[in-house]
Parts: structure tokens; sequence; C-alpha cells
């Protein structure tokens, strides 16, 4: 779904653990025959693999929260917040700060 939503700009995803957010970054870089950091990339605490030109971010709900009072999600045309079921502090931060926006 994410490179769906690319064709109509940058997305961020945010995937609520580390393991989760690197692997699904390094499969779908995998799966289109792309080098990890370019279109594709993650950022997580102590480490990322993206750059200002990379269309699909994956983070972890901290990193999301980090970026939103930074003004950084500004540059994303779509957020998707995976496995919201889990209903944790940070993601109903993120969805009530950008609703509000």
């Amino acid at each position: 779904m994410p490179l769906w939503a690319e064709e109509s700009g940058r997305v961020l995803v945010v995937e609520p653990r580390r393991v989760a957010c690197t692997a699904l970054a390094e499969y779908v870089a995998a799966s289109n025959g792309e080098t990890l950091g370019k279109r594709i990339g993650y950022a997580i605490r102590f480490d990322n693999r993206f750059n200002d030109n990379t269309q699909v971010v994956f983070v972890t709900p901290g990193v999301a929260l980090r970026w939103m009072i930074e003004d950084k999600l500004q540059s994303f045309t779509t957020i998707m917040i995976d496995d919201f079921h889990e209903r944790r502090l940070h993601p109903d931060l993120l969805t009530d700060r950008l609703s509000l926006t």
C-alpha cells in the first residue's frame, strides 16, 4: 500500500516496533530491487537509512512524534499508521495532532 500511495507524493509509515519498521523497509526495498535508503528507507531511534529524496519512510511512533514537533511531517503527503489497534499513547497523540492540521 505505501508504494501505491507514493503515486500521490511522499509517504510516512508508522510502525509500532523497531524490528517491524526496519524489516518492512528492507522487505519493500528488496521486493522492488532497490537499495535500502534511496527510494525506500527507515528511521528508528539511533539508526536511519533515508535521505531527503526518500519517497517511502518507515518510522517508529517516537520518531514520528519528534518529527511532528519539529515540523518535519510537512514534506509527507500520506501518513499511514500500522497496528493502530494496539492503542498506545504515541499513535493517539499523533492522530490527534494530525486531525487538527
